[in-house]
């Protein structure tokens, strides 16, 4: 069965949840943190998004995410591509950081908003 394609519009905001591959750790450690971070707001930055909420856990990234133009893809490839290839050289490792593409959902109405916010 084929993928859905994403749904990428102007001014779409979205649910989007990144998660480690077989739920592994995608984070260690503080620098780990601070990496991810970073590079998430620069992109952010990028792309023109405006983040509501985000919150990295240890083995997942949740964000809600507001784009002005339809660039959540390739944003979310440039955060998730380029940090996986910090983590593994950092860590000594090779393989996939993240399970597949990055999850998102659009959110279409303030219940949903807000439940995605919790």
């Amino acid at each position: 069965m084929p993928k859905r394609p994403r749904e990428e519009d102007f001014d779409a905001i979205h649910h989007v949840v990144a998660q480690g591959n077989g739920r592994a750790r995608i984070v260690l450690d503080d620098d780990d943190r601070r990496v991810f971070s970073r590079r998430f707001a620069s992109t952010a930055n990028v792309c023109g998004w405006i983040v509501h909420t985000d919150c990295l856990m240890d083995t997942h990234h949740h964000a809600i995410v507001e784009t002005p133009e339809p660039n959540l893809g390739r944003g979310m490839q440039r955060v998730l591509g380029g940090y996986a290839s910090l983590f593994n050289e950092r860590h000594t490792r090779e393989g996939h950081l993240f399970h597949g593409p990055f999850w998102s959902r659009r959110i279409v109405d303030d219940a949903h908003f807000f439940t995605a916010c919790l």
